[in-house]
């Protein structure tokens, strides 16, 4: 018996971060009474989400689009044109209970991805979009105060979470790794390396030239990125300015970087803005020693036992590496239980159905 009808609106079938979330929280809210579409605006060249056995449909700011919208209970929005559309779906007169989700720390996102003065523009512009919408999901208490600042309507703290079964699979699955980069492994193998690798996505905000910058200070390890993305190219540069590119292997996008975690002894997350960290707990099902900058967002999600903190600079991320017990089972299988616990996607979709439930019931249109 379906009880209610769930609209997804994301910005594309891209295998984001956020949409990899959205598509594990699709799957099992389908299992709970929930009638979930999919409706996306571009199509994308690279891997796409699959939303199993859910319905997907291409739409476009029109009036067409507008009415593929009407009967739902609950219309959902990831990401700032799918925000804007939200909103003028609010006001041609559909009825539902209309929300977004938070996924990063706007600010901070968007400077990452822009040009300064774009960036500008596109932060006033979105803060303008959310103002219109009446309920937004973040994911910690740390993004509730931060949304709170220029955010006005209902902030609602209803985690993130992962498919922790799927993801274990696909770390598993070896048979999709290159044989050039198998020979590349074996190669640092070899040389007696400690990898340290990471699958974000390379950009300004990622800060990964830490692990490059770390290279020459760190003789006996190697590093691996798997993911691409805007700053590859530099950090390459950087790489062979600094002559270590031959302790370092650079992938380019991969559609599934879980295998690949596999070949790495040490997991490197130097972020300094993240809202969750999809990558993060990734590597912790992979039960890898990580080593991670100090923010207030992981200590709410995990605490403080199991990971190695440092303070943002090279010269601390060094000496956590350095100092890291990469043998300490007991450390990885408490981070390992704490996210089955707490964030495997069965019991965060529960979250979501109370609050949507909540939502439609009170009335908050």
């Amino acid at each position: 018996m379906i009880n209610m009808k769930i609209a997804m609106i994301l910005p594309s079938l891209a295998k984001s971060g956020p949409g990899i979330q959205v598509e594990a929280l699709c799957g099992v809210l389908s299992t709970l009474d929930c009638s979930i579409e999919i409706f996306y605006f571009r199509e994308n060249g690279n891997g796409k989400l699959n939303f199993n056995g859910i319905t997907k449909n291409k739409i476009g700011f029109s009036l067409a689009s507008f009415k593929k919208l009407r009967g739902f209970d609950v219309i959902h929005s990831h990401g700032f044109f799918p925000d804007l559309f939200l909103v003028l779906l609010r006001y041609s007169g559909v009825k539902a209970a209309f929300v977004s989700t938070m996924h990063n720390f706007m600010k901070e996102d968007i400077y990452s991805r822009y040009s300064p003065i774009k960036a500008i523009f596109y932060v006033f512009l979105w803060k303008r979009v959310l103002s219109f919408i009446p309920n937004k999901f973040v994911f910690t208490s740390i993004a509730k105060q931060y949304y709170r600042r220029f955010s006005s309507g209902h902030l609602h703290i209803v985690s993130s979470g992962i498919d922790v079964s799927e993801i274990k699979r696909k770390i598993e699955g070896c048979s999709v790794l290159e044989n050039t980069y198998i020979r590349a492994i074996e190669l640092l193998k070899r040389r007696n390396l400690e990898i340290i690798g990471s699958t974000s996505i390379i950009t300004s905000v990622k800060h990964l030239d830490t692990v490059v910058n770390a290279l020459p200070h760190l003789p006996n390890h190697a590093a691996v990125f798997v993911g691409g993305g805007s700053g590859e190219k530099e950090l390459i540069e950087l790489a062979i300015k600094l002559k270590v590119d031959d302790r370092c292997i650079f992938t380019g996008f991969k559609a599934n970087p879980l295998p690949y975690l596999k070949t790495f002894d040490i997991y490197a997350m130097p972020s300094s803005s993240e809202s969750f960290g999809l990558s993060l707990f990734e590597a912790i099902i992979a039960k890898l020693p990580i080593v991670c900058r100090e923010l207030p967002i992981y200590k709410e999600l995990l605490g403080t036992n199991g990971l190695s903190f440092f303070d943002g600079t090279v010269t601390d991320f060094i000496k956590s590496v350095k100092s890291i017990d990469m043998h300490n089972k007991e450390l990885a299988n408490s981070l390992y239980n704490n996210v089955i616990q707490n964030y495997d996607m069965s019991i965060i979709a529960s979250k979501y159905r109370s609050c949507y439930w909540s939502l439609t019931k009170n009335g908050r249109l």
